[in-house]
């Protein structure tokens, strides 16, 4: 596993507008052996109860969306999706029998997600029970939610590759208005592989993949804008083959790299007239 540590920079900056609307962080084991997964919940919280007293249990469909050269493929699958959430439920871990996550609505300092995601790998990692010595993917979501102000429009907040905003143009010379488009570009960091997608009004400000019963539950969810709005939704990961240990010290730092790369691709798209708004000046 890399060790992808980076220095502060001014893009790790809170912003007083900041887009982002969702937050998620995980990291994925070996599955858990059959009837095991309960135990290791209750020990789990039990480790975090004090800062995320809440527990919550559902049955939601999940879905997985993988994009490499033949396009997106799509899986579902059931799972039992546990959450501990914080009294305001601002934060929450969730816990599977193949992963940790940490998920949230907040836009705060990527450090303060960094040592929250380590403090609950480390109350999970001491679990006798669990033996959970591997680790097989590390990965970070961010969802931004772009609404131009009143009189202004998206090509305002993007620049040319991060949002292509120019109308289709006819043979001769008829411009055509765009309701809906996706625009969508994997690349690679030295850290991991990013996923990229600007929605243009898309029927839902969260993907559907990340909808699911916590989410609302949660207070999380946006309601569609009644203008033109984009949805720009990075992934940036790392899968290990072979697996790698599970340590704590160079899981920050995987997440921190993940997080930093994310934040200097968003903010890089923006024109600066978007930095400006988002920064409250």
């Amino acid at each position: 596993m890399q060790n992808a540590s980076r220095e502060p920079s001014q893009v790790l900056e809170t912003f007083e507008n900041a887009p982002l609307i969702y937050n998620l962080g995980s990291i994925q084991f070996p599955k858990l052996p059959h009837g095991v997964i309960e135990s290791v919940a209750d020990a789990f919280h039990a480790r975090i109860r004090e800062r995320y007293p809440i527990r919550e249990d559902v049955e939601a469909p999940t879905i997985t969306a993988d994009f490499n050269s033949d396009g997106f493929k799509f899986s579902q699958q059931v799972t039992t999706l546990r959450q501990f959430a914080a009294p305001d439920k601002r934060w929450a871990f969730i816990l599977t029998d193949d992963m940790l996550a940490l998920h949230t609505d907040t836009h705060e300092q990527h450090m303060e997600f960094v040592e929250r995601f380590v403090g609950g790998a480390r109350a999970l990692r001491d679990i006798e029970q669990a033996a959970i010595g591997w680790i097989g993917y590390i990965g970070v979501r961010y969802v931004n939610l772009v609404v131009p102000g009143e009189r202004e429009g998206l090509q305002e907040y993007f620049r040319g590759w991060a949002f292509p905003s120019e109308q289709p143009t006819l043979y001769d010379g008829t411009s055509v208005p765009v309701n809906q488009s996706m625009y969508v570009m994997s690349s690679r960091s030295k850290v991991g592989e990013l996923r990229y997608q600007a929605l243009r009004n898309p029927p839902s400000t969260i993907p559907p993949e990340l909808v699911t019963p916590l989410v609302g539950g949660n207070g999380w969810s946006r309601p569609v804008p009644a203008r033109d709005f984009a949805v720009v939704d990075l992934e940036h990961s790392c899968r290990f083959e072979p697996l790698q240990p599970f340590d704590l010290e160079k899981i920050g730092s995987c997440i921190e790299g993940l997080c930093g790369f994310v934040s200097d691709w968003f903010l890089g798209g923006a024109s600066d007239h978007a930095i400006k708004v988002w920064r409250g000046r």
